[in-house]
């Protein structure tokens, strides 16, 4: 991941450009989507399924212009269809729309999740790349 969305842009531009500082979130939280939610933040595509819901996703002090999430993350069990997933997004809240999609970007292999299976992440898999 390394896109933004339009909000988390401005941010950073506001932040270094106009030495603002943006209302840091308290946790982050891992989406799931169907298809590209672009820069202004379109979610409607994130899986909407009862048992679905974002989770809590960590990462340590980043130092080289990239970092990768230091804890697993697991998803609940699929009970319906979830479609392909295509993209992942992390977000500030847990659930509703987002105040602020921080980064975004399609998984390097999509995933298609059957009944039963358990959609989760790997430490090292959730890679940002600020660029």
């Amino acid at each position: 991941m390394g896109a933004k969305g339009l909000d988390e842009a401005n941010a950073v531009l506001n932040q270094y450009l106009r030495g603002t500082s943006p209302a840091l979130p308290s946790a982050f939280y891992l989406a799931l989507l169907t298809a590209d939610p672009g820069p202004l933040e379109d979610m409607s595509s994130e899986v909407a399924n009862a048992e679905y819901a974002r989770q809590p996703i960590s990462y340590p002090v980043a130092t080289t212009g990239s970092v990768a999430n230091n804890g697993e993350v697991m998803f609940p069990v699929v009970v319906t269809s979830w479609g392909t997933i295509l993209f992942a997004a992390i977000v500030d809240t847990l659930t509703g729309p987002p105040s602020i999609l921080m980064y975004y970007g399609p998984l390097s292999v999509p995933v298609t999740p059957m009944v039963g299976d358990v959609v989760q992440l790997k430490v090292g898999q959730g890679v940002v790349t600020e660029s």
